[in-house]
């Protein structure tokens, strides 16, 4: 891409964020589309100043090299707290039982949304394991997936991608495991 700016801000007020924080990719410049067919679409995917919401999650080093860390899709709201699904993910895959874990939010009365993570792992992985590996690696309480769910295979989409969606649809309807 030619001559692009690129910020990273607050995922829920759109605030501008330092060097070093995660937060939702913004983009401008000449080469960028103008929007979309549908002024409301449109509207929806620029800031107020003209920035493109481009839908990651990524955060620039002081160097100001870009690492996109996720999509905001795949943010689960618990309690009013964003948590990262790849963040959980990737503390989960650091396990060496785990091949292959996907964290998605399934609905709550109160907190809004809950964490469900599901595993691929080639021995025993329940909740109490999950806390303890969790524990141990230093992670933030309100992280923690307050489901786990041991699965052999991850539904995949034609593309190859993970389907989040039949998961969400699965933890949704799922009972406490």
């Amino acid at each position: 891409m030619g001559d692009c700016e690129v910020r990273i801000s607050d995922p829920v007020d759109g605030s501008p964020l330092p060097a070093g924080a995660p937060g939702q990719v913004e983009v401008r410049g000449p080469e960028l589309f103008e929007g979309y067919v549908d002024a409301e679409a449109t509207a929806a995917a620029y800031t107020e100043d003209g920035w493109y919401r481009t839908g990651d999650l990524g955060r620039r080093d002081h160097d100001g090299w870009l690492t996109i860390t996720g999509r905001i899709r795949d943010m689960i709201i618990r309690g009013g707290e964003n948590i990262s699904a790849a963040e959980v993910e990737g503390v989960l895959e650091l396990h060496p039982a785990i091949d292959h874990a996907v964290a998605v939010g399934y609905p709550d009365d109160r907190l809004g949304q809950r964490v469900c993570a599901f595993v691929v792992s080639r021995t025993e992985f329940d909740l109490l394991a999950c806390q303890a590996w969790m524990d141990e690696r230093g992670v933030t309480r309100f992280k923690w997936p307050e489901r786990v769910v041991r699965v052999d295979s991850l539904p995949l989409l034609p593309a190859g991608k993970v389907d989040r969606a039949a998961l969400e649809r699965r933890a949704g309807g799922a009972g406490p495991d």
